[in-house]
């Protein structure tokens, strides 16, 4: 997508949905989740909905998932950077955790499928994930990312449009169309679907990864090859590394 295709600043669509209530969502937010994050970014990454932290804080990914989300992005973040190497020197775990996140909030944009946090954080309806889906298009075209990551079902669905399947899907990098809002051309982006950090942090698998063992250290793998094909995506050439959806 070219760059007279992004019809809306981010801060424009955050403004037109601040108050939304087109689901029963609203009816028990603390806060409407909208992003975070490089307007401009080549990641996009999608997580499902708000969590408690999230809807207390108002920004997605922020507390312990976010965490463990940065802390997976780091070991499977290129060794060619010379700017994130001087960040891996860091030798204490905070700073280098803080740092990390500050480093990918430049490269990235996080959002999540729907902007409200789910009573009793259960995974949202069908209904609540359409009615928000229209700002999260709205969402990746304004952005216009060279590469969508979905962390989990949820977010791979919403993306997608129909329902995606984790264990058929986990680790694919799908070619993925969507209408375009302002001609008749179909729009297409690469999307990885990985696990979510919140369902790892459910696993408690996280003392594997050393090991090379269990979902999280497969999410570093999946991460590893999205972020080394980047490069390559940026091209948006058609080849063997999409399967379509």
């Amino acid at each position: 997508m070219i760059e007279q295709l992004k019809f809306q600043s981010l801060k424009d669509l955050k403004s037109e949905y601040k108050d939304c209530m087109k689901c029963n969502l609203c009816k028990d937010r603390a806060s409407v989740v909208f992003g975070r994050g490089n307007p401009d970014a080549k990641i996009l990454i999608v997580g499902e909905a708000p969590g408690i932290d999230e809807d207390a804080y108002g920004t997605p990914f922020y507390g312990t998932s976010g965490t463990y989300l940065v802390s997976l992005m780091a070991k499977a973040w290129p060794k060619e950077d010379k700017a994130f190497a001087e960040i891996a020197k860091l030798r204490d775990d905070r700073s280098f955790l803080e740092a990390a996140s500050e480093y990918f909030e430049d490269l990235c944009f996080y959002t999540n499928a729907v902007m409200c946090k789910p009573k009793r954080e259960v995974d949202p309806k069908k209904a609540e994930i359409d009615a928000c889906r229209d700002r999260l298009l709205q969402t990746i075209y304004t952005v216009d990312p060279d590469l969508i990551i979905a962390c989990g079902a949820v977010a791979a669905s919403a993306v997608v449009g129909k329902l995606i399947k984790i264990k058929k899907h986990l680790g694919k990098l799908m070619d993925v169309p969507l209408p375009s809002y302002i001609s008749d051309d179909i729009v297409r982006y690469a999307c990885k679907v990985v696990y979510s950090p919140g369902y790892l942090l459910i696993r408690g698998d996280q003392a594997l990864v050393s090991r090379q063992k269990g979902d999280s250290y497969k999410t570093v793998i999946h991460l590893k090859e999205s972020f080394s094909a980047l490069d390559y995506m940026h091209t948006k050439q058609r080849s063997k590394h999409f399967w379509e959806v």
